[in-house]
């Protein structure tokens, strides 16, 4: 008995010595590891990557594109970089702060001083040399044509100024969209400083101020020109859903492009406004709907279902 006692005790002292042995050659090579190897060739991400920057506050939108450059509205400017380097192009700078009385007057109704800029977010191609670009206006909208030089594209702004209720937000955040078509501009945004007025509007004719059926609290995303008809696509809190609670649905307007507004007294309001869900979704006994709308492409043409 004492024999069998005294061999299970130096198994029991093997083991742990064994034990200990492997956790000090773990420490030993825990301890040679270095953590601050330095590799032999290092390549800066920004040195392989075109980039363009402003500042923290420019709210950059793309305002126009073609196969070459993009027109970028940002704050007091719209720039014109190029697709492959994402480099400003020299001379192609259109630079419209808002002027003094403008911004003094902004920050008194208690806006930021950031706030309190001219951010571009709208330009429409009149024809080939002339161009209308509108901007926030430290929360004045304001509209201006400019004229394009022949030769070196550069542009002058000609003294043609008006107010863009309407046609460009007072917000440089909120989310309006636009399309130029036949001479005329169609667009989606708000007309009010405190940003509940949301319409889509073609001078003279808009939608039902403060009527939620029509509009409620949307966030645009695009707008198309299409057969005749002017579709804008957004997402919008749903009435149609209240008494279960606040859902967002994403939404698709249209409007005639040859509407030319009611009888007296309704010349300024769309007669052929319709709008719909769009019913994009995983299909199940419970489908699963994409709600949050984002972006869209131009229209397209093919074969479905």
């Amino acid at each position: 008995m004492a024999q069998r006692r005294t061999q299970l005790l130096m198994h029991l002292t093997r083991s742990v010595l064994a034990t200990l042995l492997i956790i000090s050659q773990c420490i030993v090579r825990v301890d040679s590891w270095v953590p601050d190897v330095q590799s032999k060739l290092r390549i800066p991400y920004d040195a392989t990557v075109p980039s363009f920057f402003g500042n923290s506050t420019d709210y950059f939108k793309l305002l126009d594109q073609n196969e070459n450059t993009l027109l970028i509205g940002a704050r007091n400017a719209v720039y014109n970089i190029t697709i492959d380097q994402l480099v400003e192009l020299p001379g192609q700078r259109i630079s419209w702060p808002s002027s003094d009385a403008h911004r003094e007057l902004c920050t008194l109704k208690g806006k930021h001083d950031q706030d309190c800029q001219n951010y571009i977010r709208v330009y429409a191609r009149v024809n080939a040399n002339r161009m209308m670009i509108c901007g926030t206006n430290s929360f004045k909208p304001l509209c201006r044509y400019y004229n394009v030089l022949p030769g070196n594209g550069s542009v002058v702004y000609d003294n043609n100024e008006l107010e863009a209720q309407g046609r460009c937000p007072y917000n440089p955040q909120h989310n309006s969209t636009y399309v130029y078509t036949d001479g005329q501009l169609y667009s989606a945004t708000v007309a009010d400083f405190s940003g509940a007025d949301a319409l889509i509007y073609r001078e003279p004719q808009r939608t039902e101020q403060f009527d939620s059926k029509q509009l409620n609290q949307p966030a645009f995303v695009s707008a198309i020109e299409y057969n005749g008809y002017v579709m804008f696509f957004y997402r919008e809190v749903a009435m149609e859903y209240m008494n279960c609670g606040k859902a967002i649905y994403s939404r698709v307007s249209r409007v005639c492009k040859n509407d030319k507004g009611g009888p007296y007294p309704f010349q300024d309001k769309w007669t052929s406004f319709l709008k719909a869900r769009l019913n994009c979704s995983i299909p199940g006994e419970y489908p699963f709907y994409f709600d949050e709308l984002q972006a869209t492409t131009n229209a397209i043409s093919g074969m479905y279902g």
